[in-house]
C-alpha cells in the first residue's frame, strides 16, 4: 500500500513538471518568452521522458491495485501516518532555523 501512494506522489509531481514544460514551451512559440536552442530542446526532452514516466507509474499503480485490493481506510491510515511523520521531521528543521536565527539575532 506505501508503494501505492509513493508511486501516487512521484505521479503528481511528474505531471507537474509536464505542465511547466508545456507553459515554457508555449511561451517559447508565442514569443512571450524566449528559450535557448539548449533550453527548448531540454524542455521538449523533459517533456517525452516524463510523460513516458507517467505512463510507466499508472501501470505500475494498476498492477498493484490489482494486487492489492486491501480496505480503503488502510491506505487513508497510511496516508495520514506518513503525512505525520513528514510533519515531525519537517517539525525538527523547523525547530532548529528558529535557533539558529536567535542565535543570530543575539
Amino acid at each position: 500500500m506505501k508503494s501505492i501512494i509513493s508511486l501516487e506522489k512521484i505521479k503528481l509531481d511528474l505531471e507537474e513538471h509536464i505542465k511547466l514544460s508545456k507553459k515554457q514551451l508555449k511561451d517559447h512559440e508565442s514569443g512571450e518568452n524566449r528559450l535557448s536552442l539548449i533550453a527548448a530542446a531540454s524542455a521538449e526532452e523533459h517533456l517525452e521522458k516524463n510523460k513516458a514516466l507517467v505512463e510507466k507509474y499508472i501501470m505500475m499503480i494498476d498492477e498493484l491495485l490489482k494486487l492489492d485490493e486491501s480496505d480503503p481506510r488502510e491506505k487513508e491510515k497510511i496516508e495520514e501516518s506518513i503525512d505525520r511523520k513528514k510533519y515531525y521531521k519537517d517539525n525538527k528543521i523547523r525547530l532548529e532555523n528558529a535557533l539558529n536565527l536567535k542565535r543570530l539575532l543575539l
